[in-house]
């Protein structure tokens, strides 16, 4: 069966908690997996070590975090796993943050608090998309 899998990387927990609470109807149907990382390191190490069991088709990443910024994350996902589409939410939606989330490829940028609605419409088009 396949599998919509998206990595969520934010070093806030309670972003996660959330997220994965909001995506539990799709979970519990083995439509979504979502993969939950609290630093942008993190996440790059387990694409360089682990990837090849789990193919992370969203990123779904904060901007400002202790390691690396989510935008400096997405332009290296999107120059060495260019099959990741990233998205950035965050607190912080200026117009400087989303014209450099553009720049890198990002493919939206949602800011918290984020409406799930729109996240629920992006999930469910790519489920369409992918025929899961």
């Amino acid at each position: 069966m396949k599998t919509l899998n998206i990595a969520l990387v934010d070093d806030e927990k309670d972003f996660h908690e959330i997220f994965n609470i909001f995506l539990r109807p799709y979970i519990s149907d083995d439509k979504v997996a979502v993969f939950n990382f609290l630093s942008a390191i993190d996440f790059l190490e387990y694409l360089e070590t682990d990837s090849h069991q789990v193919r992370i088709i969203i990123l779904l990443s904060d901007i400002n975090m202790p390691d690396m910024d989510g935008i400096s994350l997405c332009e290296i996902i999107n120059e060495k796993y260019p099959h990741i589409e990233t998205y950035i939410a965050t607190a912080y939606g200026n117009d400087e943050y989303k014209s450099k989330a553009k720049e890198v490829g990002v493919k939206d940028f949602f800011t918290k608090p984020v409406n799930f609605k729109v996240i629920q419409e992006l999930i469910e088009k790519k489920i369409e998309e992918y025929n899961i």
